[in-house]
């Protein structure tokens, strides 16, 4: 599995985990987008015609017939056929699936498989509620994620899970190095998972690659404002060419159970110094520990927010959609320390809705931008883009 393959999974997907107001929904969710994957499948033939070979199934296989969501072999005597892909022609019995080198046809081996693909990181340790995860790359910062999901049942807490990040971990429950600090957030930072304490299935996405992802979920506080709210663990692209400390974790400094707050901290941005909610282990200097960071794109008037720019969409003079990249910066010393290369900020308002894929051709990037309604207010939302091809790095 490639660490910068670039991983695109929603709860709408076939035989994925529900999160929900419930214990231990949350961290059973990462588990399986981070590591585990999910739906597996017995693969029954591939035959090969070029590069394109066709993976046929027994049983209808229920993967998304919209391709996004990219599928693992494995079991394959042939090498060329076994790792991650994105599916294309799909039916209910069959996908097609672009293959490097001329591999025989068929292919062989006595327990072919598919799942939907996982991130590539590892739950390193892990409790009733609770989890460790790591991601499995060697050269990224391999720095912790603690996720704490066992708010007790009766209580409001239940209805979020607390996450905050570790340089070392020697159990589920030991650490060294947190970011934030207790004394910079007394419980870590907040994943809100639902609106009420129950098994209502919460829409959730989860976008990344083996060095950093991001987590979307809407909580369902009103079925018309259905936004999600942005979560992120792992490395940016930093400036530096060696940055063991550029670990980034991103959260709610509040449970939003009851509302969908104005201001939610992980869509501010152009606000010059520490974010609400904006954590990394060390400053670029490498020396202290953690410090609150901001998120910087391009100023559009009247808006501090991701996807609530005032430029007419389509632009006006080529009947186009504009971007701005989205840095993470220090305060002190005004330090541009990264680039969060997975997303964009656009400056328009929602300019393509939520769910909708800007094609290749059409993006200022040249890669696809899959666009979600991410939280501004109680009385709308905003828009993020985010690259799903890739490298971010």
């Amino acid at each position: 599995m490639s660490g910068t393959e670039i991983i695109l999974i929603r709860s709408s997907d076939y035989g994925a985990p529900v999160i929900n107001g419930t214990q231990g929904s949350l961290t059973a969710a990462l588990k399986a987008a981070l590591q585990d994957g999910f739906n597996p499948q017995p693969i029954q033939s591939i035959t090969r015609s070029g590069s394109t070979a066709t993976v046929t199934f027994a049983d209808p296989h229920n993967y998304n017939p919209d391709g996004l969501t990219k599928i693992l072999l494995a079991g394959i005597d042939q090498a060329e056929y076994n790792g991650i892909f994105e599916p294309f022609n799909v039916t209910q019995l069959s996908v097609d699936i672009t293959v490097t080198g001329s591999p025989a046809t068929p292919a062989t081996g006595a327990g072919m498989t598919a799942k939907v693909a996982p991130l590539g990181w590892s739950e390193v340790f892990s409790a009733t509620g609770k989890a460790v995860f790591r991601s499995n790359e060697a050269t990224s910062t391999r720095l912790y994620l603690r996720v704490d999901d066992t708010g007790a049942a009766t209580t409001d807490s239940y209805r979020s899970a607390l996450i905050r990040g570790y340089e070392t971990m020697a159990d589920v429950d030991t650490g060294t190095g947190p970011f934030p600090t207790v004394a910079q957030s007394a419980n870590g930072l907040y994943v809100t998972k639902s609106f009420t304490l129950d098994a209502t299935p919460r829409n959730w996405i989860i976008i990344g690659d083996g060095f950093e992802f991001f987590l979307l979920l809407a909580h369902g506080y009103s079925s018309t404002h259905n936004i999600y709210t942005s979560h992120h663990f792992g490395d940016p692209a930093s400036e530096m060419a060696s940055d063991p400390f550029g670990c980034l974790i991103n959260g709610l400094n509040a449970s939003i159970y009851n509302n969908y707050p104005d201001s939610t901290p992980s869509q501010i941005l152009n606000s010059w110094g520490g974010q609400n909610g904006h954590f990394m282990a060390r400053s670029y200097t490498q020396a202290g520990g953690s410090i609150q960071v901001g998120k910087q794109g391009n100023y559009v008037a009247g808006t501090g927010h991701l996807g609530r720019g005032n430029i007419p969409y389509p632009a006006p003079l080529n009947n186009g959609i504009y971007h701005s990249p989205v840095t993470v910066h220090e305060a002190s010393g005004n330090v541009i320390r990264a680039t969060l290369k997975g997303i964009l900020q656009p400056l328009h308002t929602q300019p393509l809705g939520h769910g909708a894929l800007l094609p290749a051709n059409l993006s200022p990037i040249g890669r696809r931008l899959f666009a979600v309604a991410t939280a501004f207010s109680n009385a709308t939302a905003g828009e993020t883009h985010f690259d799903i091809d890739g490298p971010w790095r």
